[in-house]
Formats: structure tokens, sequence, C-alpha cells
């Protein structure tokens, strides 16, 4: 199955790619041991970012090929300090627009929104797992996956499972 990380490499700027084994957002790290490869990070902050400069959007988003099992689409955002969650669900729904732009149309997808944080109030957690508050890929409506700052991008995001 042809993937999707040649496609997206095709589509956006070499100044905007990391590619590290982790992802990183001031004192927030996290480790992206589980990706399947080959994966693409592509950072929205830096210059030749797909995202428009003065519009919202996520930190990164992380797109994989995971052969056999289909495609990754994972928009992370980070939360070194306090996380609103209004902030944290815009910003994540702004990276998927960027996404679905830049993702050719194939299937399976494993899309998850992912927020990594260094605490979040039970308030604010409460509000990110209601329904309403979803991120909406191509018809996939997913809650935002919670993850403490210093954790691994969970292997659970293959779309077999």
């Amino acid at each position: 199955m042809p993937g999707i990380v040649e496609d997206v490499r095709k589509r956006v700027s070499e100044e905007c790619l990391a590619n590290a084994r982790t992802c990183r957002r001031g004192k927030c790290v996290l480790h992206l041991g589980n990706v399947p490869e080959p994966y693409l990070i592509i950072d929205f902050d830096k210059a030749g970012s797909p995202s428009r400069p003065d519009k919202g959007r996520c930190d990164y988003l992380l797109v994989a090929d995971d052969s056999g099992n289909g495609h990754w689409v994972v928009p992370l955002e980070f939360k070194d300090g306090k996380a609103d969650a209004s902030t944290v669900i815009r910003q994540l729904r702004d990276g998927t627009c960027v996404a679905d732009r830049l993702v050719p149309e194939k299937k399976p997808i494993a899309f998850r929104p992912v927020l990594i944080h260094r605490g979040i109030h039970p308030r604010e957690r409460d509000k990110l797992r209601k329904p309403e508050n979803r991120v909406r890929f191509r018809g996939n409506n997913q809650p935002i996956r919670s993850i403490k700052c210093g954790g691994t991008l969970p292997a659970e995001l293959n779309p077999q499972k």
C-alpha cells in the first residue's frame, strides 16, 4: 500500500520538517518510540510551515505509514504551563484543517489529536472529554488524548485496533 509520508513530504518545505525520535516544545517532550517508520513531523512554528501565521494552529503534525496497517495522522499540541481546554481544542482543530489539505485520501487512517502537558486541571480535562469537543478529520470524530510531558505516543493508534 503506498504511503502518505512521501506524498506529504512533497507538499511541505524542508525547513519546517523535524526528524527525531522526540518532539519538544519548551520543557515538554513527547517520545515517539512507538511510531512506525517512515514518519514525518511538521513543525507549524517553523519557516515554510503550511499553516498560515495569522491563524491558530497546533505545534506539530505527525504523519506515519504503518506497513500493512494503514496510516497515522496525529496533530500534537504542547502545553508547558496551564492548559486551557478551549484553546487546545481550537489549536488541534486548526491543525487538523491543515492536515486535511496536506494528507492524500488514503484508507485506513488512524487519526488522533493529542495534548501533551505538564499537568491539567480536572475541570479542563473534563471539557476535553465532552463529545462536542471532539476533533473531526474526514468523518472520523475523535476525542483528544491527553499525555503527560515525558510520555510516549501509544502504539494503539493503529487503525486495525
